[in-house]
């Protein structure tokens, strides 16, 4: 075997069992976080289901308890008025278990749920089909189910979704493990191989040395920029929560409101909720309020002082009666009486642009410890392997 052919197998091993295979892994992490994020989103623009109101076949929401389990997948569920059943076969079911949004939604099992108390707090939407006398929120193709199990209140559900719905880190996923233990198993199967050969030491250090490459970054000196690409892989984390957070209340306002003209955003929007309760977006000096506003971003990464437009804006249903325009909380939960300092478009721009340069920094600062590490590996190793 050549040093060149020998030096190649090491960066191939190494690149598919430590970059290749968690990559992929963190892709469809991602991608999936994203479909439950976007899937719950376009859950709350359907119309709630409620008793007595000429309800035929289409898609709704429907907020409930657990009322009983029948037979392999069928839930019942009651809002103390109206009982719905939920077939939940081949269906996705997500437990909120966090109320400050910090922890990932658990995908139960069928076992997990078919175990819940009666009384558990569930949130379905879907489509909705009159069985035998009975409706039956039902999957179909290109529509399935969204099932949320949550406790706390309903007010905050969204946000809670929106803000947990997401990956700490997708490297770390299901192959990530396995790929790097595989890795380094086949790195040092190979080191042992070549150390045989003399004209083969040099690409035998080089695999030992990078075998170590899974756990290199804990130790000194490149554990300081470990610890630096973790604070700034948080705070990446953070933003793009924050620009989801920014364009939450967003999603019910025309999209040729939303669109900028020239270089200014729309300063007041008129949407309308799946209810049919208006919503309004306006500075928070041209209206009045009725009700505590909840902040919309709750983290000091986002400083409106850098921005263009330095107004606070209220979002909010408008009261029918009174002289001047009043914003009180809506009827519908998932939609909030919030406040927000900055415009929410130009927020969610900040977010996208400080997101990607930390991310990138991250990608830096673990590289440094990577290559510090590895090479000191590698002068030690040289001095050890005669």
């Amino acid at each position: 075997m050549s040093t060149l052919l020998a030096l190649v197998g090491v960066a191939s091993v190494a690149s598919l069992f430590f970059v290749v295979i968690p990559g992929v892994g963190a892709t469809t992490v991602r991608r999936a976080w994203r479909q439950f994020r976007a899937s719950v989103e376009s859950a709350s623009l359907l119309p709630t289901l409620r008793l007595g109101e000429g309800v035929t076949d289409g898609s709704y929401r429907f907020f409930g308890t657990l009322e009983a389990i029948q037979g392999a997948d069928l839930l019942w569920l009651t809002d103390g008025r109206l009982t719905v059943g939920a077939h939940l076969a081949g269906v996705r079911v997500f437990l909120l278990s966090s109320l400050d949004g910090d922890g990932e939604p658990q995908l139960l099992p069928w076992r997990r749920v078919y175990s819940l108390p009666a009384g558990t707090k569930v949130f379905v939407a879907g489509r909705l089909r009159g069985e035998q006398g009975r409706r039956i929120f039902r999957g179909e193709s290109g529509q399935p189910l969204v099932v949320l199990i949550y406790a706390g209140d309903e007010g905050a559900l969204m946000t809670r979704a929106i803000e947990s719905g997401r990956g700490r880190n997708e490297y770390w996923n299901q192959f990530t493990v396995m790929s790097l233990v595989t890795g380094a198993f086949l790195l040092a199967v190979l080191a042992l191989v070549m150390l045989g050969e003399p004209q083969l030491r040099v690409p035998a250090i080089l695999a030992m040395a990078v075998a170590a490459a899974p756990v290199a970054h804990l130790l000194p000196p490149g554990v300081a920029a470990y610890l630096v690409y973790r604070t700034l892989w948080r705070r990446a984390r953070r933003l793009r929560v924050e620009r989801d957070l920014a364009r939450l209340p967003l999603r019910y306002f025309p999209r040729e409101q939303l669109l900028r003209r020239g270089d200014a955003s729309p300063v007041r929007l008129q949407g309308r909720l799946p209810d049919g309760e208006a919503y309004l977006m306006a500075p928070l000096d041209q209206v009045e309020v009725e009700g505590d506003p909840r902040p919309l971003l709750v983290s000091q990464l986002l400083q409106p002082s850098s921005l263009r437009d330095r107004d606070t804006y209220l979002f909010g249903t408008p009261h029918p009666e009174g002289a001047a325009v009043t914003l009180r909380h809506p009827a519908d939960p998932l939609a909030e009486l919030v406040v927000v300092s900055g415009h929410p478009i130009e927020l969610s721009a900040l977010a996208v642009a400080r997101a990607r340069v930390a991310a990138l920094l991250a990608g830096a600062s673990i590289a440094a410890a990577l290559s510090v590490n590895v090479l000191g590996l590698l002068l030690l190793l040289s001095l050890a392997v005669r």
